[in-house]
């Protein structure tokens, strides 16, 4: 790990405290087993500043481990709270990856001014066309190619920012990894991180949203992860309907764009709502670990942009044009909030983050 990308100084007790405490469960090994971190953990004798790193983002913050370790700060001197500890790591990883835009007061306002102007004028020049006769046409709110230009950047801003994320974060931990007893088989690794995905392998039956096993986190995960890719395909679908069929829209009910549409809606709305429920619970029945604002954010973004496009539709064949117009720039909205605030929740980073490290514990362990 170069200096450059040491992001903990010597004067931080974090790292020193998770390399403590990970060189205490490397000698413990009474949790190994419980999920990818610890068969990682137990390959080598030295636990390093940089193992630490790929550790907590590797970790699937089960919580398991703290359930059975008898070294907990309640039970025991040595204080072990490895939930808790990679959270911190975590956090401070994300910061890095996104050259920390969100770590002192005047880059916040500097983000959330990037966030509202752009909104207050999107409202103002499009408030009148709430108003336009005739039928309903999503297209007379914004012009379409205004909307696709705009959506566009949006996602091209999306896209690079978890690139850059994810080449600096091959740069600061991977890359720094002992590759001396890793396995070359990175296409089997990668079909394998990819089924993993998709299976949702390591989240069931873990210690959350309490102390007794269960699986909510990987019902309300499930929902999420599969209603986004729902949508992804009614837009997909849209494009080629409008774009290379030539059919305009708003398309019928009947629909397979509205139906893949509203299926993920559906999915994102209740799959949000389990989320947040899911949050507020652990935030009172594990004390142990930290809940931060941020820890919401996109699942409570999800949520609102998912029933902000259900209600839309529904306007379309209950409401009137101006009903419909209204929620169609709340949504609008709602999206854009989502899409320039993404980068800095500890949501989406992880995706990249644990994929990458996911694929390292698959390339490291499969025979």
């Amino acid at each position: 790990m170069s200096e450059e990308f040491d992001i903990f100084s010597d004067r931080d007790s974090t790292m020193e405290d998770a390399v403590r405490q990970f060189t205490i469960c490397n000698a413990c090994r009474y949790c190994e087993g419980y999920c990818p971190v610890w068969p990682e953990v137990h390959s080598g004798n030295i636990i390093t500043r940089n193992d630490v790193l790929y550790y907590s983002n590797l970790c699937y913050d089960h919580r398991d481990c703290y359930y059975a370790c008898p070294y907990v700060p309640d039970a025991h001197e040595f204080k072990i709270n490895i939930p808790e500890v990679t959270r911190k790591i975590r956090k401070k990883t994300y910061e890095e990856l996104t050259f920390n835009l969100n770590s002192s007061l005047e880059k916040k306002i500097a983000l959330s001014l990037i966030l509202v102007i752009p909104i207050m004028l999107g409202w103002i020049f499009t408030f009148n066309n709430i108003y336009s006769p005739g039928p309903i046409s999503f297209y007379k709110l914004v012009p379409k190619y205004p909307l696709i230009a705009v959506s566009s950047m949006l996602s091209l801003y999306l896209l690079s920012m978890l690139a850059v994320a994810g080449i600096r974060y091959r740069r600061l931990v991977i890359d720094g990894l002992d590759r001396g007893d890793r396995n070359t088989g990175v296409g089997i690794a990668g079909i394998t991180t990819l089924l993993n995905v998709l299976a949702h392998k390591w989240f069931r039956k873990i210690h959350y949203p309490g102390e007794k096993e269960s699986n909510v986190r990987f019902g309300f995960h499930l929902l999420i992860f599969y209603g986004f890719l729902m949508d992804i395909l009614s837009t997909t679908l849209g494009f080629i309907y409008e774009d290379i069929l030539a059919i305009p829209s708003p398309f019928p009910f009947y629909s397979p764009v509205v139906i893949a549409g509203v299926t993920g809606g559906l999915m994102l709305t209740v799959g949000g709502l389990l989320g947040l429920v899911a949050r507020f619970s652990s935030r009172n029945k594990q004390p142990f670990m930290t809940v931060e604002g941020f820890d919401f954010l996109l699942i409570l973004e999800f949520f609102v942009v998912a029933l902000t496009g259900l209600l839309t539709l529904l306007f379309r064949y209950t409401a009137g044009s101006e009903e419909v117009y209204l929620m169609l720039l709340i949504h609008y909205s709602a999206i854009y909030t989502m899409y320039i605030t993404a980068p800095f929740s500890t949501n989406v980073l992880h995706i990249i983050v644990r994929l990458m490290s996911l694929n390292r514990f698959n390339n490291h362990n499969i025979p």
